[in-house]
C-alpha cells in the first residue's frame, strides 16, 4: 500500500484530529456478517441488512423521545423493536427479522450506546423545556 511502518501511526492520530474538530464523522460499525449481505446483494437496490433497519428505527425515536421509557415504548410499538437489556451502562435490542437473537447497542456504532442514547434524548428534553419556555413569555 505504500505506507511505511509507521505511517499508520499519523493516519490515526490525524483521523482522531479531525473527529475531535468536527471535521470528519466516524463511520458506524459494520459486522462481517453485514459485509457479506451487501456484498452479495451489491447490485440490488434497496438491500438494508436487519441491523441497519434497527439503526433507523433507533435514530427515528432518538430524535422524537425525551427519557428512556419513551424511547424503549416509542421502539416497541412503532417497529416491534424489544429492549431486553435497558441499565445505565448498556442497552440491548431485539429485531423481530430475528426475534430471540440481542444485539447491544454498542455493537451497532457509537451512536447507539446507552451514554449517546441518553445524551440525545436529553437534548431532546432540554430542547422542549426552552420551547416551553419561550412559548410562555
Amino acid at each position: 500500500m505504500g505506507l511505511t511502518p509507521l505511517d499508520w501511526r499519523d493516519k490515526v492520530n490525524d483521523r482522531n484530529l479531525k473527529l475531535n474538530n468536527g471535521v470528519a464523522t466516524e463511520h458506524k460499525k459494520v459486522t462481517q456478517a453485514e459485509k457479506h449481505i451487501i456484498a452479495k446483494n451489491e447490485n440490488k437496490e434497496g438491500i438494508f441488512t436487519w441491523k441497519e433497519a434497527l439503526r433507523q428505527a433507533i435514530d427515528e425515536a432518538k430524535s422524537v423521545c425525551e427519557n428512556r421509557e419513551q424511547f424503549q415504548e416509542y421502539l416497541k410499538q412503532n417497529f416491534e423493536i424489544e429492549m431486553p437489556r435497558n441499565t445505565k451502562k448498556t442497552v440491548s435490542f431485539i429485531h423481530p427479522a430475528v426475534s430471540k437473537s440481542s444485539v447491544r447497542g454498542a455493537t451497532l456504532g457509537e451512536d447507539y450506546t446507552a451514554e449517546n442514547i441518553d445524551k440525545q434524548l436529553n437534548n431532546n428534553y432540554q430542547e422542549r423545556i426552552r420551547n416551553h419556555q419561550e412559548y410562555n413569555k
